[in-house]
């Protein structure tokens, strides 16, 4: 489409038609559709394709994420009393929080 409309502007700067005149999109009509069904087809693929591809990345950095969260929960219940004085509680917290989600996250990349 850009195309057409870029070779109409050049007849006009080359003086070749008139500004004033109308583009004509009879001649070019079909080449219109045409790009108007493959913009259509290619949301169609991305929609039935990159989707579902989001969907299981996100379900599986979901899936790594409560697995090192169960697994730092359950470390942190039977570590020794000693083991705790020396580990404060905020150590487990970020663990659990930020730490984690950075897994989930880069799945992303």
């Amino acid at each position: 489409m850009i195309r057409s409309l870029t070779e109409w502007q050049k007849q006009v700067k080359a003086g070749l038609v008139n500004e004033d005149t109308p583009f004509e999109w009879d001649s070019h009509r079909a080449y219109v559709y045409y790009c108007a069904a493959a913009i259509c087809i290619v949301q169609f693929l991305i929609v039935h394709c990159g989707h579902p591809y989001v969907f299981v990345k996100d379900r599986f950095g979901m899936q790594i994420r409560v697995a090192l969260t169960y697994l730092i929960y359950n470390k942190a219940l039977r570590v020794s009393s000693a083991a705790l004085r020396t580990t404060t509680t905020g150590t487990i917290v970020n663990l659990l929080s930020s730490d984690v989600y950075r897994f989930d996250v880069a799945l992303n990349y």
